[in-house]
């Protein structure tokens, strides 16, 4: 178990060094579906970092979220709370809210952040870790 968790925390980091993001873990604090279409949501920009996998696809609901931080495992980030866009299918609120705490990336694009994935976080020896996905 310790070995996969360090294995998601490794592709975690190469990820957010590669673009900019953060890596963090922390609590969900709010979640609000945004008025406004995905097509006004995306980076007006040929930047890639958002890129997932050959190309951008817009989702049925935007969220504004902001997320408690417990600690920050890659990138620059220093305030106690971080707010973000999030794509969602499906009617309610986005599966990745329910997971307490979570690591969470997040990847920055002209100033804002767009959640990219969650993941269970536990605290371990006194440090956190980022758990296997579980399906």
């Amino acid at each position: 178990m310790t070995k996969i968790a360090l294995i998601i925390l490794c592709l975690f980091s190469v990820s957010a060094r590669a673009d900019g993001s953060v890596l963090i873990v922390g609590s969900p604090t709010m979640a609000k579906l945004s008025e406004r279409p995905c097509t006004e949501h995306l980076p007006a920009t040929e930047d890639d970092s958002l890129d997932q996998g050959g190309k951008i696809i817009c989702m049925d609901r935007v969220f504004h979220i902001s997320y408690a931080v417990r600690a920050v495992l890659e990138g620059d980030f220093s305030e106690e709370t971080i707010d973000a866009v999030s794509f969602y299918h499906y009617d309610g609120l986005p599966d990745h809210l329910s997971i307490v705490p979570a690591c969470v990336l997040l990847a920055a694009n002209s100033g804002v952040f767009y959640h990219v994935k969650s993941v269970p976080a536990s605290l371990q020896e006194g440090a956190y870790v980022c758990e296997a996905e579980t399906e």
